[in-house]
């Protein structure tokens, strides 16, 4: 294979009408901080990192340059945030279709 990881994601998700990002994005999360969240460019870069890196702490923090106590202390806010533990899969999936959805969302603004 020789895509990026997550293009394919990318791809199923561009294809869906502005209208059903915004639904979804509603109809799910319409009871958490998630817009909170997605304003923080910093925890989103954590969170992108953190995704890029297969969920692995020491990685992400030796890649980003960043204290392993301080990475723990920023997926420990998105918890408590928006309820998604993203160190584990399925919450992880979760948020990175969230981040996808935010990034076709920003771009047709």
């Amino acid at each position: 294979m020789n895509k990026e990881k997550g293009d394919v994601l990318s791809n199923i998700i561009s294809g869906l009408p502005l209208s059903r990002i915004e639904y979804i994005k509603d109809e799910y999360f319409a009871n958490t901080k998630l817009k909170e969240l997605l304003k923080n460019e910093e925890i989103v870069k954590t969170i992108d990192d953190f995704l890029k890196n297969d969920l692995n702490v020491l990685k992400t923090s030796k890649q980003t340059f960043m204290h392993r106590n301080t990475l723990l202390y920023r997926i420990g806010k998105v918890k408590k945030m928006v309820g998604l533990d993203i160190r584990h899969f399925d919450d992880a999936l979760t948020m990175k279709i969230i981040l996808e959805l935010d990034k076709i969302e920003k771009k047709s603004i």
